[in-house]
């Protein structure tokens, strides 16, 4: 990608930040296509992001989920 990372800079860099930091959210934007092989090339990404998420998640002792209200539900 012209003036961008490198998939592989990327997943290094999100890798690099979980081990120093807690990752508690992530977001993917600008990905506009249904097509599986242009989606394929996220995969690397969204594994580091969710191992990530995982890490930190387990960490931390388990929360309960507060009640929604009715309306909500």
């Amino acid at each position: 990608m012209p003036g961008g990372l490198l998939i592989s800079e990327l997943v290094d860099a999100i890798r690099a930040v979980a081990a120093i930091r807690p990752i508690i959210g992530a977001g993917i934007t600008e990905c506009a296509t249904d097509n599986p092989d242009r989606l394929q090339v996220l995969v690397p990404i969204l594994r580091a992001v969710g191992a990530a998420l995982h890490a930190h998640s387990t960490a931390l002792p388990a929360q309960p989920t507060p009640s929604l209200p009715h309306a909500v539900r």
